[in-house]
Protein backbone atom coordinates (compact mmCIF):
# COMPACT_ATOMS: atom_id res chain seq x y z
CA UNK A 1 0.00 0.00 0.00
CA UNK A 2 2.69 2.49 0.68
CA UNK A 3 4.75 1.60 -2.22
CA UNK A 4 1.29 2.28 -4.62
CA UNK A 5 1.03 5.44 -2.59
CA UNK A 6 4.52 6.68 -3.37
CA UNK A 7 3.81 5.24 -7.07
CA UNK A 8 1.19 7.24 -7.18
CA UNK A 9 2.36 11.05 -6.01
CA UNK A 10 5.17 9.95 -8.51
CA UNK A 11 2.79 9.22 -11.60
CA UNK A 12 1.62 12.46 -10.73
CA UNK A 13 3.97 14.91 -10.74
CA UNK A 14 5.54 12.99 -13.81
CA UNK A 15 1.92 13.88 -15.76
CA UNK A 16 2.44 17.54 -14.19
CA UNK A 17 5.79 17.59 -15.43
CA UNK A 18 4.02 15.74 -18.75
CA UNK A 19 1.88 18.78 -19.56
CA UNK A 20 4.21 21.32 -19.04
CA UNK A 21 6.95 19.58 -21.48
CA UNK A 22 3.95 19.76 -24.16
CA UNK A 23 3.29 22.95 -23.61
CA UNK A 24 6.70 24.23 -23.56
CA UNK A 25 6.97 22.65 -26.41
CA UNK A 26 4.20 23.94 -28.57
CA UNK A 27 5.04 27.41 -27.37
CA UNK A 28 8.91 27.11 -29.05
CA UNK A 29 7.51 25.57 -32.34
CA UNK A 30 5.15 28.30 -32.39
CA UNK A 31 7.84 30.87 -31.71
CA UNK A 32 10.39 29.27 -34.23
CA UNK A 33 7.78 29.68 -37.03
CA UNK A 34 7.17 33.20 -35.84
CA UNK A 35 11.15 33.65 -36.07
CA UNK A 36 11.14 31.84 -39.48
CA UNK A 37 8.13 34.76 -41.19
CA UNK A 38 10.13 37.30 -39.14
CA UNK A 39 13.06 36.77 -41.18
CA UNK A 40 11.83 36.34 -43.89
CA UNK A 41 9.77 39.84 -43.93
CA UNK A 42 13.33 40.81 -43.12
CA UNK A 43 14.62 39.42 -46.54
CA UNK A 44 12.35 41.07 -47.88
CA UNK A 45 12.77 44.74 -46.54
CA UNK A 46 16.23 44.57 -46.97
CA UNK A 47 15.57 43.59 -50.91
CA UNK A 48 13.29 46.53 -50.86
CA UNK A 49 15.57 48.91 -49.30
CA UNK A 50 18.79 48.15 -51.69
CA UNK A 51 16.16 48.58 -54.72
CA UNK A 52 15.22 52.02 -53.49
CA UNK A 53 18.96 53.07 -52.72
CA UNK A 54 19.52 52.01 -56.24
CA UNK A 55 16.37 54.31 -57.38
CA UNK A 56 18.02 56.53 -55.30
CA UNK A 57 21.85 56.89 -56.68
CA UNK A 58 19.98 56.28 -60.04
CA UNK A 59 17.99 59.68 -59.36
CA UNK A 60 20.97 61.43 -58.09
CA UNK A 61 23.15 60.95 -61.49
CA UNK A 62 20.16 62.06 -63.39
CA UNK A 63 19.72 65.01 -61.32
CA UNK A 64 23.56 66.23 -61.89
CA UNK A 65 22.91 65.73 -65.51
CA UNK A 66 19.89 67.62 -65.21
CA UNK A 67 21.82 70.23 -63.08
CA UNK A 68 24.93 69.72 -66.23
CA UNK A 69 22.71 70.74 -69.18
CA UNK A 70 21.26 73.41 -67.23
CA UNK A 71 24.75 74.90 -66.64
CA UNK A 72 25.50 74.65 -70.43
CA UNK A 73 22.33 76.56 -71.04
CA UNK A 74 23.05 79.07 -68.68
CA UNK A 75 26.71 79.98 -70.43
CA UNK A 76 25.18 79.75 -73.72
CA UNK A 77 22.50 82.67 -72.62
CA UNK A 78 25.55 84.28 -71.18
CA UNK A 79 27.35 84.04 -74.39
CA UNK A 80 24.17 84.98 -76.62
CA UNK A 81 24.21 88.18 -74.58
CA UNK A 82 28.25 88.46 -74.97
CA UNK A 83 28.37 88.75 -78.99
CA UNK A 84 27.95 92.80 -79.29
CA UNK A 85 27.95 92.84 -82.98
CA UNK A 86 25.03 90.67 -83.86
CA UNK A 87 21.62 92.57 -83.31
CA UNK A 88 20.05 91.23 -80.32
CA UNK A 89 16.72 90.57 -82.14
CA UNK A 90 18.85 87.79 -84.08
CA UNK A 91 19.27 85.87 -81.14
CA UNK A 92 15.64 86.43 -80.04
CA UNK A 93 14.21 82.69 -80.98
CA UNK A 94 17.34 81.04 -79.58
CA UNK A 95 16.79 82.65 -75.96
CA UNK A 96 13.66 82.06 -76.05
CA UNK A 97 13.64 78.39 -76.56
CA UNK A 98 16.44 78.17 -74.02
CA UNK A 99 14.07 80.39 -71.50
CA UNK A 100 11.82 77.94 -71.90
CA UNK A 101 13.89 75.32 -70.70
CA UNK A 102 15.37 76.93 -67.54
CA UNK A 103 11.93 76.21 -65.40
CA UNK A 104 11.73 72.99 -66.48
CA UNK A 105 15.35 72.09 -66.08
CA UNK A 106 14.84 73.90 -62.12
CA UNK A 107 12.19 71.64 -61.20
CA UNK A 108 14.54 68.68 -59.40
CA UNK A 109 17.02 71.51 -57.85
Amino acid sequence: MAGELGLEKFRAEFEKLYETLKVVHENERRLTKKCNQLNDEIADNVARVSAVLGMTQDELEVNAGIRQVQLQFHVSLDKIYEVGDVPVASHSPQCCQIRLFIPLLNFGS
